[in-house]
C-alpha cells in the first residue's frame, strides 16, 4: 500500500484551495486508484497542511468556514477553529477525497 499525502500533495491541495476559481469546496474532488490501495489518512494530510505555511490563508479559512456552515456546524474565523474543524469532521474529506476503482 502506498501513502497518498505526501509534502507535494498537501502543497497542491492548498494551491487548488487558493486558486481564484475556487469559490467552494465542492468545486474540489481528488480521486485515487483503488486498486492501488492508497492509504488516504486524513491525520496525516491535516499535519502536512499545518506544516504548510500557505495553509494560514484567510481564503482558506473561508472555504472551510462557510462548508462548516453549510453542514450545520457554523462558522469560524481563525486557525485554530480551522484546525479543530479540520480534526473533529470527516465530511470535508469524504467529500473531497475519493477512492475510485479504474
Amino acid at each position: 500500500m502506498k501513502k497518498a499525502f505526501t509534502k507535494s500533495y498537501a502543497k497542491q491541495f492548498i494551491k487548488d484551495l487558493l486558486n481564484s476559481d475556487v469559490k467552494d469546496l465542492s468545486q474540489l474532488k481528488w480521486f485515487y486508484n483503488g486498486a492501488k490501495k492508497p492509504i488516504l489518512d486524513k491525520q496525516v494530510l491535516i499535519k502536512l497542511l499545518k506544516e504548510n505555511p500557505d495553509f494560514n490563508s484567510k481564503k482558506i479559512i473561508d472555504l472551510f468556514s462557510e462548508y462548516s456552515n453549510t453542514i450545520g456546524k457554523g462558522k469560524f474565523t481563525t486557525k485554530l477553529k480551522l484546525e479543530e474543524f479540520l480534526i473533529r469532521n470527516d465530511d470535508w474529506f469524504n467529500d473531497i477525497f475519493k477512492k475510485i476503482e479504474l
